[in-house]
């Protein structure tokens, strides 16, 4: 039983490096390279959000400062990355209960198969967009899931790269709410 444990946390450990480093690769990271550290060091917290542009699903172009005055959390995902799409049952249940207290922006990297496709089929009730305005490189996103926690006044206030499970969301979305 301790062997398949052991099994079970390396294999779980083993996928959400790949998705970091896979992705890391795909955004033109060098490997051997701290990409958490990394990331962090090309985004500075509490700074104002740097503005770009992203296609809802519904074929909508918005901007990052058009939900200005709310809080915001905004996901960078893909569909083929587990880490990703085991956080979004999570995302969408606090969402629906904390339904008009924030914006929940879940943007899919260039790198995402058929991300409509996949919410489609899960029926997730999220704001999902494409990542059309370079969003993700401007944010120095390097591994996925990345998710930043934007206040009211339009500053990010924390980071999170990995998947979270809905204890952690809620801990980190309480401190924009």
């Amino acid at each position: 039983m301790r062997y398949l444990l052991a099994a079970l946390v390396a294999a779980a450990a083993f996928t959400l490096s790949g998705c970091v480093y896979a992705e890391s690769l795909a955004l033109g990271g060098a490997a051997g390279v701290p990409l958490v550290a990394q990331a962090a060091a090309r985004f500075q917290q509490r700074s104002l959000a740097p503005d770009f542009s992203f296609t809802l699903f519904d074929g909508t172009t918005k901007h990052l400062s058009d939900y200005r005055g709310k809080p915001v959390v905004l996901n960078f995902w893909a569909d083929w990355c587990p880490p990703c799409v085991g956080e979004l049952p999570e995302f969408d249940a606090v969402y629906a209960q904390r339904r008009g207290q924030f914006v929940l922006l879940a943007v899919a990297v260039q790198s995402a198969k058929d991300p409509q496709g996949f919410v489609k089929q899960n029926g997730y009730k999220l704001d999902f967009a494409t990542d059309s305005g370079g969003g993700a490189d401007l944010y120095g996103v390097q591994g996925i899931p990345t998710s930043l926690f934007i206040d009211r006044k339009g500053r990010v206030v924390d980071q999170v790269v990995g998947g979270m499970d809905r204890a952690e969301f809620e801990q980190h979305l309480a401190g924009i709410l």
